[in-house]
């Protein structure tokens, strides 16, 4: 009995081998009848013939001359009909009778504006018994306006928030019987001089550099006025004296204690904007030294000259006095609140003890009247360091600036609301 493999089944029998040689043959027979009959067609074939190309189809457009199918005629304009219209007049007659006392018909007109005009005007017809006798009765026209020459509540229906499109850099309204009760909104504009900056750098150099601490000084400013105010306000970029720009923001600060002479185009662009509208404030930014006073002075009197304003004939520097309304604009001051030079006043203050000649200490703030406005405060007091540095860790006072804040904000409101200013002609434009 043969030995069967367990593995071994049905299949095992099969020459796997010789099926494969087997197709291998099949397979090379028929690629060999396949590529003889291929080439035997090719031959048969013979060269190809050359076709010629169609000619694509074009269509060809006549011009006929037009024909007219009816001959040409003229008529005739036709005439316009004359009609006759018959108007008849009928005489409406109104039944009533004049017995005892008629109402009296009674017109009122009221007229209202930024400066609160009132005008009242009735007239009141009688009719008699017998017949009828006009009498015309007319009201005194009066006229109110704010003895404080401030843009007021009249428009009070205008949402001033509206208006803030980026065209203006300030509006404001004012409530004339509540000076506290003031909205809209305040884009403070930087305002520099390349020739000042430079004459700093060069004569002081300051490792934080000038404008860091002016612009620290100014932000405290605006942070006041967001605080004890309904104002919107924040600083814009800044730009030059000689910008187009000076002539849209109602408020400039200018703080120097260098010597300087502005260039011929700085001194004219800032002359015109004192001239229409503007408002500088100058403030020594070194403790009551002299020769940055006499350099602010100088400035106002180069930019005023480019208009043909001269010192003394035609402006001069007044002390402004206690009761003026920059001290009630907004917070109540007895007269100019003591800056930076707090300092000044406790070194040489008592003792008998003198300041050098190149410092002066002012107890009062100057101001520069233009055709009845302000156009301009000066100022010796260092309100510069005070709204920047008093407080820190830098100051030698203690406490905080907050009188000498709310000051700044009095500044600004007095600049926005006075009358002539450029914010307060532009709310004239909106009547």
């Amino acid at each position: 009995m043969l030995g069967i493999s367990r593995f071994e089944c049905a299949s095992s029998a099969l020459g796997l081998n010789a099926l494969l040689r087997r197709t291998e043959r099949v397979m090379w027979i028929c690629f060999g009848l396949g590529l003889g009959m291929h080439l035997s067609l090719t031959r048969v074939g013979g060269i190809r013939t050359q076709q010629k190309a169609i000619k694509p189809i074009t269509t060809q457009f006549v011009k006929r001359q037009p024909r007219l199918t009816k001959p040409l005629e003229l008529k005739k304009r036709p005439r316009r009909k004359q009609r006759r219209i018959h108007r008849k007049m009928v005489t409406v007659r109104a039944r009533g009778r004049h017995e005892g006392l008629a109402r009296p018909v009674q017109t009122a007109h009221v007229a209202g504006s930024l400066a609160q005009p009132i005008a009242r005007v009735s007239r009141s017809v009688w009719f008699e018994r017998d017949r009828p006798e006009p009498r015309a009765m007319a009201e005194a026209v009066e006229g109110s306006r704010d003895p404080r020459n401030r843009v007021d509540t009249a428009l009070e229906l205008l949402d001033i928030q509206a208006l803030d499109t980026g065209q203006h850099h300030a509006l404001v309204i004012v409530d004339p019987d509540d000076e506290r009760n003031i909205r809209g909104f305040l884009h403070l504009g930087i305002v520099y001089s390349e020739t000042i900056e430079a004459r700093e750098q060069e004569l002081d150099p300051f490792p934080e550099g000038h404008f860091c601490w002016k612009l620290r000084g100014l932000a405290k400013v605006v942070d006041a006025l967001n605080q004890y105010t309904d104002i919107r306000a924040d600083i814009w970029p800044r730009y030059s004296f000689a910008s187009r720009e000076l002539f849209k923001t109602p408020w400039v600060f200018v703080a120097t204690q260098v010597p300087f002479r502005l260039r011929e185009s700085e001194a004219n662009n800032m002359g015109r904007y004192l001239c229409s509208g503007g408002f500088v404030f100058a403030d020594v930014s070194k403790v009551c030294y002299m020769p940055g006073y006499l350099a602010l002075r100088q400035m106002f009197e180069d930019v005023l000259a480019t208009q043909g304003l001269v010192a003394i004939r035609d402006w001069s520097l007044e002390r402004l006095r206690d009761d003026h309304p920059v001290y009630h604009s907004y917070f109540d001051f007895d007269g100019a609140p003591i800056g930076y030079d707090a300092s000044h006043v406790q070194l040489y203050g008592g003792g008998g003890a003198r300041p050098p000649p190149e410092e002066v200490f002012f107890s009062y703030l100057e101001s520069i009247p233009i055709d009845g406005r302000v156009a301009s405060i000066l100022s010796n007091k260092t309100y510069t360091q005070a709204w920047s540095w008093w407080g820190t860790s830098k100051s030698s006072l203690a406490g905080t600036p907050t009188r000498q804040l709310q000051f700044g904000v009095n500044l600004v409101i007095f600049a926005l609301t006075q009358e002539g200013s450029i914010t307060h002609r532009l709310m004239e434009t909106l009547r």
